[in-house]
């Protein structure tokens, strides 16, 4: 009992609302309105039918989509008899077939979507119902344009043969009802091709159309009583099922003319165009081989721009093959110009062409298949230009790059060796009486007085690698270097408790590098002892050898237990503009210069955690460098 009320709800909403629309179409002879609720209606037909179903028994079931497409086919039949319009009717069809390419391409999408592992699928929707959706969409449009064929066919030979308007409008009810039950059989049969589950499922609703044609009967009987007018006229009228599907035939014909005097006028404006433009155009078709292999092309036709761009006669070059124009082997651009002429598909490109000794900037389009044209400009002065200013900027760059290199390195290495002559300074004052301290704190100024001249040395180093002059290598003794480079870091850091080890194999540990080598250890000494907040600096430096591709290294740790570095800062710390990464303080520019150095050594550098996946407990920067007597 609750079913069957459910239906004739149903049939009220969709039965009163047809009626209704085509009031509205009457009162103000506009179909606006009607193509919305049309389109509205056809779109969630599709979606109804799989979303509910009205089961009045155990063998029929009428789903939410067979009541909603009975109520389209109701409301064509009204516009059709209100309109006695054909085009409305084709306007109807072309409608659907537009939400059809509308809803398919939205329902793939969807299927996409929802079979992401990506999307979040609140609801847990079955793409299934989507899929299904567009089966029924494309099978429900061929079947709709069918029976809409058939309705009004039947319509014009009811006119024909029939002159009482009682019996036209009983026969009228008759043919309603019977295209509703050709649509249970046929939509099932085709939709049982592609969905077999889904078409079991529908099999037999020829009962159910039958009974939604008799539900809706008493609405076109209303209909045609409210409208007899309409109908009465309808009647007299042809209605030719013709242009249901095509135009009439006059308004093609002047479409046609229209669309020819078009065509004309462009070709006038295109060969006014051609012969003024201030670029090279040129019409080309493709030569092939016996197997259908671009082997040439023929210059169809040439502009003027042409001629003076190239310096070629239009005589001397129509209807000649490229290779012969050109004075070359092969067809200049062939490649490109065949896959145009083939795809279609436009392009443009620079090209440099040594016969002519010129650059070129050309597009390509093709106006058909096998044919394309090209458009170009002769740009060998503008890339004169061009490759001057590179000249300059990249001269005035490295000139820039060199002295902010330079710059930085003097902030960073001098303010360090200042530090320490301005410490053993205070403490010689405060050790006047003490003659051991005082030569002690003279000593630590030497020393640092040496590394500033050393760091002279190392800067004009610096500038033969900037000046890409060819910097000698030699053998050097790593153990020096490292105890030169502790001692000066301990100097560094008088009023902090400092402790460096060194773990190594062996006291003969000879790298291939030179002078600037001790610079790759000062500066990491320094920034292990600076970013250290612990009250006794802990730095282990372990020296083991290592094999790489058939080489032989020399690995140096330095193990620190300092604030540590996270790992997405562990590449970019090597980057000259790199601040703010350990601690906030920045690592300043002597990372930088390390890494440039190590790579001048033909060696390597990287940063691991002291311990494995916990940064904050300390750093491991791991120098390669390859051994000396492997170079030798």
């Amino acid at each position: 009992m609750e079913s069957l009320i459910f239906l004739i709800l149903h049939l009220i909403l969709y039965g009163l609302s047809p009626i209704l629309i085509v009031s509205i179409f009457r009162a103000f002879k506009s179909t606006a309105f009607f193509y919305f609720y049309f389109g509205f209606l056809y779109v969630f037909t599709q979606l109804f039918a799989v979303l509910y179903s009205i089961k009045l028994s155990e063998d029929i079931q009428i789903t939410g989509g067979n009541i909603a497409y009975s109520s389209i086919i109701l409301i064509t039949f009204f516009i059709g008899i209100a309109s006695q319009e054909p085009t409305v009717v084709r306007n109807l069809i072309s409608i659907q077939v537009f939400f059809n390419l509308f809803l398919f391409f939205l329902y793939q999408l969807l299927v996409a979507v929802l079979n992401s592992p990506t999307t979040v699928n609140l609801f847990s929707i079955s793409p299934g119902i989507f899929t299904t959706t567009i089966t029924i969409n494309i099978v429900s449009s061929i079947v709709f344009i069918i029976e809409i064929l058939v309705l009004f066919y039947m319509l014009e030979k009811v006119k024909e043969h029939v002159k009482q308007l009682y019996l036209v409008i009983a026969l009228y009810i008759v043919f309603y009802i019977g295209i509703l039950c050709l649509d249970g059989f046929l939509f099932p049969f085709i939709v049982s091709f592609f969905e077999p589950v889904f078409g079991q499922f529908i099999v037999g609703n020829v009962i159910g159309k039958l009974i939604l044609g008799i539900g809706f009967s008493p609405f076109l009987l209303v209909f045609m009583i409210l409208h007899k007018r309409s109908l009465i006229q309808f009647i007299k009228k042809p209605f030719s099922t013709r242009l249901v599907i095509l135009p009439k035939r006059k308004p093609l014909i002047e479409k046609l003319q229209m669309a020819e005097e078009n065509l004309r006028e462009t070709e006038e404006k295109f060969y006014v165009l051609f012969n003024n433009a201030i670029t090279g155009i040129a019409y080309h078709t493709i030569l092939y081989d016996a197997k259908g292999k671009p082997i040439d092309y023929i210059i169809k036709d040439v502009n003027p721009q042409y001629e003076k761009t190239l310096s070629f006669k239009r005589e001397d070059v129509i209807n000649k093959k490229s290779t012969e124009v050109y004075k070359v082997d092969n067809a200049p651009y062939l490649n490109i110009y065949s896959k145009v002429a083939k795809t279609k598909e436009a392009t443009s490109f620079e090209a440099y062409f040594p016969p002519m000794n010129k650059h070129f900037q050309i597009s390509v389009l093709s106006p058909k298949k096998g044919d394309f044209i090209t458009i170009f400009d002769d740009i060998s002065e503008r890339k004169k230009a061009e490759r001057k200013l590179k000249n300059s900027e990249d001269k005035y760059r490295k000139a820039y790059e060199r002295a902010n290199l330079y710059k930085d390195l003097l902030t960073h290495d001098v303010n360090n060796i200042i530090s320490v002559i301005q410490g053993a300074t205070q403490l010689y004052s405060l050790h006047k009486n003490n003659p051991e301290k005082r030569d002690e704190m003279v000593e630590v100024v030497s020393n640092s007085t040496n590394k500033a001249n050393r760091l002279i040395v190392n800067i004009r180093t610096l500038f033969q690698i900037e000046d890409d002059v060819d910097v000698s290598l030699k053998s050097v003794d790593v153990l020096n270097y490292l105890n030169d480079a502790i001692k000066f870091t301990i100097d560094c850091f008088k009023g902090r408790e400092v402790h460096i080890t060194v773990d190594t194999p062996s006291n003969n540990i000879i790298a291939h590098a030179n002078g600037l080598l001790i610079n790759v250890f000062e500066n990491i000494l320094n920034n292990g002892v600076k970013y250290n907040d612990n009250p006794s600096v802990e730095i282990t430096i372990k020296i083991s050898k290592e094999q790489k591709s058939g080489r032989n290294f020399i690995k140096i740790e330095f193990i620190d237990n300092g604030i540590g570095i996270s790992d997405e800062f562990k590449e970019t710390i090597f980057q000259r503009d790199h601040i703010n990464t350990k601690g906030g303080k920045g690592l300043g520019f002597g990372l930088s210069v390390v890494k440039k150095l190590i790579k001048i050594y033909k060696g390597k550098i990287w940063i691991e955690d002291r311990v494995e996946g916990k940064y904050l407990e300390g750093s491991n920067f791991i120098v390669l460098i390859p051994e000396f007597n492997e170079l030798l």
